[in-house]
């Protein structure tokens, strides 16, 4: 049978080299997601190359509808614009792209955006700076729902980007260069918006859990629903692995630094008369 929209898919064990040229595996990961099987316009064997490349050309329009010209961008303009009218360098992950790619943290769905970098000081959860066009880590402003989480008490008042996860995050706008008249004068780099997940007009629940190596699990969970003028939104997330050497393993780093991340978001969106409404 082959699989439709939805599929069980199980990625395979491979084996990378470290630093020290010793191979190690990497986890075994099974991902449920609305399964979905057909026997319809199944192709044989010797066509699985033609078969692939008609795929490969769905994903590649699917990926062009994640991201149309007409996609609404806030961070830009702190107003809703349609892209194509916005004249800054923006880059928006969809949440299409958030799912496809199954990344753990957010700045391994950073790393793809052009002109953005980052440096961690060893596995998820250690110290992780984010670079927008070379600038410093502090001239990046994070935003979370449009919220600046920036800490001014830090040194250089830089945001630590090695404790937020992808676990409930809808979407991620990225804009690059300077935004200082808009963000404040710390946003010589550019802004990283992250933006949860949004109620939904009918009670609806997300929920996903997933085992890999060195104990590594994760549990999400989302719930969502509208009543009467109220509508609003809760998650939670918990992720645990036992994690790799932060030192060189070249120079005897051979223990383990473990993590453990227990998180919550919620959103509340309330109707008033006068047509407005109020965002918690």
């Amino acid at each position: 049978k082959r699989p439709g929209r939805g599929s069980l898919s199980r990625t395979p064990r491979r084996h990378h080299t470290g630093p020290a040229g010793a191979a190690f595996p990497m986890p075994t990961i099974w991902a449920l997601s609305d399964l979905h099987l057909s026997t319809s316009g199944a192709k044989p064997m010797d066509k699985f190359g033609d078969h692939w490349g008609d795929h490969a050309g769905r994903m590649a329009r699917e990926w062009d509808r994640v991201v149309a010209p007409d996609d609404i961008v806030v961070t830009a303009n702190r107003s809703p614009r349609p892209l194509s009218q916005i004249g800054a360098s923006v880059t928006v992950i969809g949440d299409r792209e958030i799912a496809t790619r199954q990344s753990v943290t957010v700045v391994d769905l950073l790393r793809t955006v052009p002109g953005v970098g980052f440096a961690r000081n060893g596995g998820v959860g250690t110290v992780t700076s984010v670079f927008i066009r070379g600038a410093d880590s502090d001239q990046t402003v994070a935003l979370i729902d449009g919220v600046k989480v920036n800490d001014p008490s830090s040194p250089g008042a830089g945001f630590n980007f090695g404790d937020i996860l992808t676990g409930n995050i809808a979407r991620i706008e990225v804009v690059r260069g300077a935004q200082s008249v808009l963000w404040g004068s710390q946003a010589i780099g550019g802004v990283v918006n992250l933006i949860t997940r949004a109620p939904t007009a009918t009670p609806t629940l997300n929920a996903r859990a997933e085992y890999g190596w060195r104990n590594t699990g994760q549990v999400v969970a989302n719930a969502s629903g509208t009543t009467g003028p109220i509508a609003a939104t809760i998650g939670g997330l918990w992720y645990r692995s036992d994690g790799i050497s932060a030192f060189d393993e070249r120079l005897g780093g051979r223990e383990r630094d473990g993590y453990e991340h227990l998180g919550a978001n919620a959103k509340l969106v309330t109707s008033r008369y006068d047509g407005t409404a109020l965002i918690a």
